[in-house]
């Protein structure tokens, strides 16, 4: 089956994926993904790797999960969508790995405090981002979460290992030599963590000066809302949505793809007034009532630490499509997370019209082969350890469930 642009794109993110679920030191996730990468980027009509794989996390020679991964892939003659074939390079960005605590609560879920966007990057993108008080937030600037300013940190800063790819450079090491003449074209792919992550990447390199707008295309999907009301129009004015009269939902660049019942989209807009269709008071009767209890607690405690930062998260233009819906209404927490799961993944390639193999996903990724298999999304991996730990989850609730934070979240649920 040959794949359009799209497909292919959606491909390259989902396979970036394929070592979030192994441990071991930085060096040795590496070179896992690269042996699963060659072959199949090998199977590709004319692409080749051409930087990386790159595994970055915080204790490298620890044999833990990893953080952040990416790639680059190259095609002399890419045909997109309007039949016209270009020199093209596509950087793939990863999701959230399985069980990886440091994602989760310094990527993820650090949506309590803001970075200055423009100012971050004015000042080189090498420093580690820092935080902007609440009090401190000026009106009508782009911000965004200190756990997708950091995300975007290690990506950006992270060099390719001496046993890849083009060694020892960084991504905007390596496309600062990238020939960037027309006709050739850039494009960014992610799925989840990794969508917010294509966004926030794709401003940063064409802000930056490293691309530019004109021939730099980003395909987001089921990413979370990572930037405020003033950022997601600034990334909407730099990335404004191309898509052909009468293609599929999937045939467009730059708008985010989003299944209608996959839960991590919902992050982090905390006001269904600015979102009805996208904000987190849709996650716990996402699959219909009666809700469980645990998915209300979990979410109004991270929202109300979404509404601490003093800034109102907002989605980046969308594309909606609608899924096969469950069979029936969760009725606990891990039912919750298993239809979660497909949502979040089969859902995706089903819609995009791709194999589970050319997204790197075993045949029996759908069936919720076990009850914690869903801990390596966002939200899910936060609301398994609730879970785990009923009574801490219980007192956390407790603390903030009378807030005006909270009660204005519960109102409109």
């Amino acid at each position: 089956m040959t794949l359009d642009i799209f497909q292919q794109s959606f491909s390259f993110a989902m396979l970036a994926d394929q070592v979030n679920d192994q441990q071991g030191t930085s060096k040795e996730l590496q070179q896992a993904l690269q042996q699963k990468l060659i072959p199949q980027i090998q199977a590709t009509d004319g692409w080749q790797l051409v930087c990386g794989p790159t595994v970055w996390k915080l204790k490298s020679d620890e044999s833990t999960y990893p953080a952040n991964s990416w790639y680059i892939v190259y095609h002399p003659n890419a045909q997109f969508e309007d039949g016209s074939k270009h020199p093209t390079y596509l950087l793939a960005i990863a999701g959230t790995p399985m069980s990886s605590n440091d994602v989760m609560e310094k990527e993820d879920c650090a949506v309590d405090t803001v970075v200055d966007f423009n100012a971050w990057v004015a000042d080189g993108i090498k420093n580690e981002p820092v935080s902007v008080p609440a009090d401190n937030l000026s009106r009508g600037k782009s911000y965004i979460a200190k756990g997708v300013a950091y995300g975007a940190y290690n990506l950006l800063n992270a060099k390719a290992s001496e046993d890849v790819v083009s060694p020892g450079k960084t991504i905007i090491e390596f496309l600062n030599t990238a020939n960037q003449s027309p006709p050739t074209r850039f494009i960014v792919a992610g799925h989840s963590l990794g969508g917010c992550l294509t966004t926030t990447v794709s401003l940063i390199l064409v802000t930056s000066g490293v691309l530019h707008t004109g021939n730099t295309v980003a395909y987001p999907v089921a990413g979370f809302s990572g930037g405020n009301v003033e950022w997601a129009h600034q990334f909407a004015e730099h990335f404004p949505v191309r898509k052909l009269p009468g293609a599929r939902s999937y045939q467009g660049w730059n708008h985010n793809l989003v299944n209608n019942l996959d839960c991590v989209p919902q992050l982090w807009c905390q006001y269904k007034h600015v979102s009805p269709q996208q904000w987190l008071g849709r996650v716990p009767a996402i699959y219909g009532t009666p809700i469980v209890d645990d998915v209300k607690k979990y979410i109004v405690k991270h929202g109300v630490s979404a509404i601490n930062s003093g800034v109102v998260y907002k989605p980046v233009l969308t594309q909606y499509f609608d899924p096969s819906p469950p069979t029936a209404v969760p009725t606990t927490a891990q039912e919750f997370l298993k239809e979660a799961m497909t949502q979040h993944s089969v859902s995706y390639v089903k819609e995009i019209g791709i194999t589970p193999e050319q997204a790197g996903l075993s045949t029996t990724s759908n069936q919720g082969q076990s009850d914690k298999a869903s801990s390596k999304y966002p939200v899910a991996s936060g609301l398994q350890l609730a879970i785990d730990n009923p009574e801490d989850h219980q007192n956390e609730y407790d603390n903030i469930k009378d807030t005006a934070e909270a009660q204005s979240l519960l109102k409109d649920m």
